[in-house]
């Protein structure tokens, strides 16, 4: 429905797989196919299409729960994999940290997305929210521009709780974000995913150029936000341990007024996790058939 969705994986499978039954509905001017992969193009407004289709899935028997059935159980054993990796581990992961973020959210919560890792890490790792809460983003000009801006800004025109999830790359960008959420002190909570560089591009290709890939790339920075936080009379607190991250995740998200939980990372362990994740997921038999 509507236009191409921006999922790397899901782009990969519509072309790896040009057989498989794909309507596009959409009334823009120019369909995107860009894998020419669509079986059927519906020129319509996707809104209106959706609900013409509910109502005729309305007076569908629904006594046929198989389909359904095989991703809930799929879901379910990703989730008791992700929990066997978790198990243990002395290093804190990112996943597990933006997991426990979403399954401790409060009611009536607006989550606001960083991107590079933060939106995939929730895309891949976060399970069931509440049934209000938002999620919010927002692409600048080079993709982490203006973020934390956003958040403050959101958090003061809907007098909701902001969580926002953020990388250190991106948090650098937008230092004057900080003036504002100090000065007008709204109910914002940073959570701030710092692997001292830009995490993403671990999982890339350009991964491979070590010579020139921790100044070039990755850009390593060394800061300590604590001192911006105390600049900006910001509340700052560190979790740099697995054993204290569903307190200290717990005890942020309940309290009131602007924080940063700022968790020290590795970004090597980051992807090396993934990974192996990855492929255990792939292996698994989930119970699709």
């Amino acid at each position: 429905f509507g236009g191409l969705p921006t999922s790397k994986l899901l782009s990969q499978w519509l072309a790896a797989n040009p057989a498989t039954h794909h309507v596009i509905i959409d009334d823009a001017p120019t369909i995107a196919d860009p894998f020419a992969s669509a079986t059927e193009m519906v020129t319509a407004s996707p809104s209106q299409a959706a609900c013409e289709l509910h109502a005729r899935v309305k007076t569908v028997d629904r006594a046929d729960t198989r389909y359904a059935d095989g991703w809930r159980r799929a879901e379910q054993r990703v989730a008791e994999i992700r929990q066997e990796f978790a198990a243990g581990q002395q290093e804190l992961y990112e996943g597990d940290i933006v997991a426990s973020v979403f399954a401790k959210l409060p009611s009536r919560a607006l989550v606001m997305l960083g991107n590079s890792m933060p939106i995939r890490w929730a895309d891949t790792h976060a399970q069931r929210t509440p049934a209000d809460t938002s999620i919010l983003f927002n692409r600048g000009a080079n993709g982490i521009d203006g973020v934390l801006s956003t958040a403050v800004g959101a958090a003061l025109a809907t007098g909701r709780k902001v969580v926002l999830i953020i990388g250190d790359i991106s948090l650098l960008h937008d230092m004057g974000g900080l003036l504002a959420l100090g000065q007008h002190r709204p109910d914002v909570t940073v959570m701030l995913l710092n692997n001292d560089g830009g995490g993403i591009f671990s999982f890339l290709p350009l991964a491979s150029q070590q010579t020139i890939f921790e100044d070039l790339i990755a850009m390593p920075h060394g800061r300590d936000f604590a001192h911006a936080a105390k600049f900006f009379d910001i509340p700052h607190a560190l979790c740099d341990s697995v054993n204290l991250l569903e307190a200290t995740a717990e005890r942020a998200l309940a309290k009131r007024g602007p924080e940063i939980i700022e968790f020290r990372t590795d970004r090597q362990t980051n992807h090396t996790r993934t990974k192996a994740l990855y492929e255990a997921v792939a292996t698994s038999e989930l119970g699709l058939a």
